[in-house]
């Protein structure tokens, strides 16, 4: 997708179950530049202009509030975590 990706492009996501939670931290982790499967190398802007030109994401059987779950280390700090990963795409949007 980054190798055909033209600033005039329009990005609809497409997940299903874990695909959602997979989509997001994959997204996150490539706009801050990270090496996710030894992939060959990208521009972490290029990312981010992805991610600005996506204007739908419809998740399918969507468990990312389930999997956020996951992450959290101290029940406490769920109020905070919960929406972590969406309000870091919403800022890169």
């Amino acid at each position: 997708m980054l190798h055909d990706f033209q600033s005039q492009d329009e990005v609809a996501i497409i997940t299903h179950s874990l695909g959602s939670y997979m989509t997001y931290d994959t997204l996150l982790k490539m706009s801050r530049g990270e090496r996710i499967m030894g992939e060959r190398d990208y521009s972490a802007g290029l990312v981010e202009e992805v991610i600005g030109h996506t204007n739908y994401v419809f998740m399918l059987a969507n468990q990312l509030p389930l999997l956020e779950l996951s992450e959290v280390t101290n029940p406490l700090s769920l109020k905070k975590s919960s929406a972590a990963a969406l309000r870091a795409i919403g800022q890169i949007r």
